[in-house]
């Protein structure tokens, strides 16, 4: 081989493997060839995560060979279809854009089990229930025979324990403490009373014979006060000593302590309703940003830390209240509510009329529409702040808030008989629901793994695509 064509093959060499470097290079930038475009593209990924871990992920019709939580590479950008799916669970599935350079992820999806019927508690039909402001304990009132009395009821292990055992006509009044270790209780032929719930001790408050409550609330932030109200006057009432001081006389429908303040609503003597904010102490009211207008069906609903729902049943609008001496405005209104519900983190509410689901945002002060539906809505509860359970009388479901594609929905129970109330542990395992028939329980929680799965805490697999998934599909 003559000199010419040594040079010629040492420069192709060279030419060659420049190629190739140029090549590995730009794929390990996460380059790719996309056929269908003819160029050159830099991929994405998308990252796959669920409770239970351990599900099969396909991806556009081809099976990956590992279990979430996964990281599915070098995919070029396009639209793809995931589906996640278990045994025993609801399949969740959806389309998800993949960009150049970026990484899709689907978030930590809630794999639902398949729908059940749940577990019927013994001797719960017709109660009367009463959540602890911890939603960890329910309360609940029964007349079933054997199982007749005042029981506490631990949502998370199903456990229940008798509190005591007075005829279920007796019992007229029942509030949690804010603390959720005492309730207050009126009983016929026994008075107001206070059970503590960690040594199922009770004690009569002992009310001078002159006074007669009809309505009577804990203090928000002091488990030894409470407030009472008798025909025409207010008091409060210090438990340690045994000692009532007047506040106010009106003629109170209802109240609420709230921020250091208590929120009166007060009959008018032209009729109708006023609400009055009063300071306990210095007896003084404090002027509200803007007038109530309310018409004569209002109830306060539950309230935060920092704000005290009043609704306003009749014309279905919302107020938010908030302490006038710690805030420029301190009324938030809202159309079109019949109920409402708390985030974990108390920075949003849910709240609902018979055919829409909507949210707003304390931080933002914006309402956004999360759900529309053609049957009634009885309820709607958050779970975990990414789903919302729906109760639409005999059936339960639940809705995704990922609005991506499309926002997916489960049936996760149907009943005989309507449901008429839900309980959601803090962990978010159980879900409880009333019924006429009693108290079921549905087990939401994650399940085993399948074999060989990987556990939920260990770090994500990495998949990349073969060659043929590197072009548009």
């Amino acid at each position: 081989m003559d000199l010419k064509y040594r040079r010629i093959i040492y420069i192709g060499f060279i030419a060659l493997f420049a190629v190739a470097a140029v090549v590995l290079l730009l794929y390990a930038q996460g380059y790719k060839y996309n056929k269908l475009k003819g160029r050159i593209e830099k991929t994405g990924a998308i990252t796959v995560e669920s409770v239970p871990a351990g599900a099969p992920v396909r991806i556009t019709q081809q099976t990956a060979t590992a279990l979430t939580p996964l990281n599915w590479s070098r995919l070029a950008p396009d639209e793809y279809e995931v589906t996640v799916q278990l045994d025993g669970f609801q399949t969740w599935t959806k389309k998800l854009s993949v960009k150049s350079g970026q990484v899709t992820q689907t978030g930590k999806i809630k794999l639902w089990p398949n729908e059940q019927a749940g577990t019927l508690l013994p001797d719960t039909s017709r109660v009367k229930t009463w959540l602890a402001p911890n939603r960890q304990n329910l309360l609940f009132l029964s007349n079933q025979g054997l199982g007749a009395g005042l029981w506490l009821h631990n949502l998370a292990s199903g456990d229940s324990a008798l509190i005591s055992r007075p005829a279920a006509d007796k019992i007229t009044y029942l509030e949690w403490s804010p603390s959720s270790r005492q309730i207050l209780l009126n009983v016929i032929d026994a008075g107001w009373q206070i059970t503590n719930l960690t040594d199922n001790t009770t004690t009569a408050i002992s009310l001078p014979a002159t006074l007669s409550p009809k309505i009577m609330h804990w203090s928000a932030d002091d488990n030894s006060v409470v407030y009472f109200a008798t025909a025409t006057e207010l008091y409060e009432f210090d438990l340690g000593t045994n000692s009532a001081k007047l506040l106010s006389r009106d003629q109170i429908i209802d109240f609420q302590h709230h921020q250091g303040l208590l929120y009166l609503l007060s009959e008018q003597n032209k009729g109708g309703v006023a609400l009055k904010i009063l300071n306990p102490k210095n007896l003084q009211e404090v002027p509200l940003t803007e007038p109530l207008p309310l018409s004569t069906d209002y109830v306060f609903l539950e309230q935060s830390s920092n704000w005290l729902p009043l609704l306003d049943s009749n014309r279905h609008q919302l107020y938010l209240l908030r302490s006038p001496l710690k805030n420029f405005r301190s009324v938030t209104k809202i159309d079109q509510a019949i109920n409402i519900d708390w985030s974990q983190d108390a920075n949003k509410i849910i709240f609902y009329n018979n055919f829409e689901v909507w949210s707003y945002n304390f931080d933002t002060e914006q309402t956004n529409l999360l759900y529309r539906v053609s049957s009634v809505i009885n309820q709607a509860r958050w779970y975990n702040d990414q789903y919302v359970l729906l109760n639409t009388g005999g059936q339960l479901v639940a809705l995704e808030l990922d609005s991506r594609d499309h926002q997916q929905s489960w049936v996760l129970s149907t009943q005989d008989q309507s449901i008429t109330d839900l309980f959601i542990e803090p962990q978010s395992k159980v879900i409880t629901m009333q019924t006429q028939n009693g108290l079921i329980r549905l087990l939401v929680t994650e399940g085993s793994l399948p074999a060989g799965a990987p556990p939920a805490n260990s770090p994500a697999t990495e998949i990349q695509t073969s060659p043929h998934l590197s072009t548009n599909l």
